[in-house]
């Protein structure tokens, strides 16, 4: 169940997620199954959305994100 604006302002989440997501909740930790890459990133982004909108909190990333350097001027 969705709210009404939540609903409105969804971005389609695949099914793989859904899936993942679902089987996820049905688990204890140690047996979470496995996903993909885009999976899990579309379940950080739906998690930390609703966490925003109905808790009022906003997530931070667990470990810093990899940055490229950049090239070298010369």
């Amino acid at each position: 169940m969705v709210c009404s604006a939540c609903e409105a302002g969804a971005f389609p989440l695949a099914e793989e997620t859904h899936r993942f997501m679902t089987g996820a909740l049905a688990v204890p930790l140690a047996e979470t199954p496995g996903a993909t890459e885009r999976a899990l990133r579309q379940a950080e982004r739906a998690i930390a959305e609703t966490l925003e909108h109905h808790g009022g909190l906003r997530l931070r990333d667990a470990a810093p994100r990899q940055r490229v350097p950049a090239s070298p001027r010369g």
